[in-house]
């Protein structure tokens, strides 16, 4: 029988989503635009067609977060308050800082599936943790402590479906 993931839909989106996690406290609109840049990031690191090129793509998101401001284009034009850059820099730190603890851009492609579909299972195409880990090459267990791990990492509840940080 398939494990099913959670069900994230758009309309719930900001109430469950990992720059919600990071900064409970701040206004909406800093939390919508950072979720909008986040969605894009995973989005086009997940576009990658091999673990390789998606594990690359994600060490570039990260060094370009890195930089002392992030591009006011691109990937990033929905940031438009110096409050979303600084949050959208400290969450792509954050997530990018566990997934590259990977040894080779494979290994870092493969956690980023991981932990994408941890935090947003509808960014990727697998409906299941049997499908992702047919996908990884691994069982529905591994992908499952994985993404335990990942959740416990970013201080997130370990059930499914809340991203929400624990008090």
């Amino acid at each position: 029988m398939k494990t099913q993931l959670y069900h994230n839909s758009r309309e719930t989106a900001t109430l469950c989503h990992p720059v919600d996690a990071l900064e409970p406290d701040l206004c909406d609109v800093p939390i919508k635009m950072t979720a909008e840049a986040y969605n894009r990031v995973t989005q086009w690191i997940l576009a990658g067609n091999t673990f390789e090129k998606i594990g690359l793509r994600a060490i570039c998101i990260h060094r370009c977060a890195l930089r002392p401001t992030l591009p006011i284009s691109g990937l990033f034009e929905s940031l438009e308050t110096g409050k979303s850059r600084i949050l959208a820099r400290k969450m792509i730190c954050a997530i990018l800082g566990w997934v590259l603890l990977g040894r080779t851009p494979d290994e870092i492609g493969r956690r980023a599936l991981s932990a994408f579909c941890a935090i947003r299972q509808e960014l990727s195409q697998e409906k299941t943790l049997a499908d992702i880990g047919a996908k990884m090459g691994c069982s529905k267990q591994a992908v499952s402590k994985s993404q335990k791990n990942f959740r416990k990492k970013m201080g997130m509840r370990p059930t499914a479906g809340t991203a929400q940080r624990v008090a």
